[in-house]
């Protein structure tokens, strides 16, 4: 009698709560930088690195990665736009409900940052299990 493999698998999707932070972040530094009291070509200079930064980090979250995690049995899966890739778990990190990981694929690695609102609690859950396991 052979035992079914375990299969976890969670589906991401984009974070409101990650859109609100990067929003944020990037519009309190530029404000920060017009009311200070540094001539204006150097507050154009460091505002518009600011302000690239906040268009590419938008841009990473609209594009979304990875759409989907899977482990089976200790086996890894990242289920990217265009492929799935299998990858090892290098080390995770857990602040309450923020979950980030850290895999190694073949060729690159990857950041998969999990927040409440980008998977089911019930995946959330299930993903939790599944690190504490091992």
């Amino acid at each position: 009698m052979t035992q079914d493999p375990v299969r976890v698998e969670m589906e991401l999707y984009r974070s409101l709560l990650l859109l609100v932070w990067i929003l944020s972040i990037h519009s309190l530094a530029a404000c920060l930088l017009i009311v200070s009291a540094i001539p204006l070509w150097l507050k154009v200079l460091t505002i518009i690195p600011v302000l690239v930064g906040g268009a590419h980090t938008w841009l990473m979250w609209y594009r979304q990665p990875v759409k989907q995690l899977s482990w089976t049995n200790g086996h890894w899966q990242l289920n990217r736009a265009d492929q799935r890739e299998d990858v090892t778990l290098q080390h995770f990190f857990r602040l309450g409900r923020l979950l980030l990981l850290r895999f190694h694929g073949a060729k690159r690695r990857y950041s998969v940052l999990v927040l409440p609102d980008s998977t089911s609690p019930a995946n959330l859950r299930r993903i939790h299990v599944t690190l504490q396991l091992g």
